[in-house]
């Protein structure tokens, strides 16, 4: 993935406070979810905004202030490279006028 500052502060909210998921392999019904579990209405609209400029599409905020979307081949971006569960991460290498954007993200969900 090439990082700019819409992925870098994805990838820190999916850390921080997110999930990308998908069903295990014995299950007949196939789904691939992303989504922020954060309730704050300003880091959702941040993470919705943010990934619409780089994805093209737009998560939905839920009645319960969550945000998420289903699609396989943002799922496949986003896990090619890189593990969002907390035991597994790792911090992206990313260039100095990068980190801030994930340093912000990452610990206005987690901090």
């Amino acid at each position: 993935m090439k990082f700019n500052e819409d992925l870098a502060a994805i990838h820190a909210y999916l850390c921080a406070d997110g999930y990308v998921i998908k069903n295990p392999p014995s299950q007949k019904h196939k789904y691939y979810y992303i989504g922020l579990r954060n309730t704050n209405s300003v880091l959702l609209k941040d993470f919705q905004k943010r990934f619409f400029r780089f994805f093209g599409v737009s998560p939905i905020i839920t009645k319960d202030g969550r945000a998420k979307l289903q699609n396989k081949r943002i799922y496949e971006i986003l896990t090619k490279d890189y593990a969002y569960y907390s035991a597994n991460w790792d911090f992206p290498k990313l260039k100095k006028a990068l980190l801030k954007f994930w340093l912000r993200a990452y610990f206005d969900c987690d901090g």
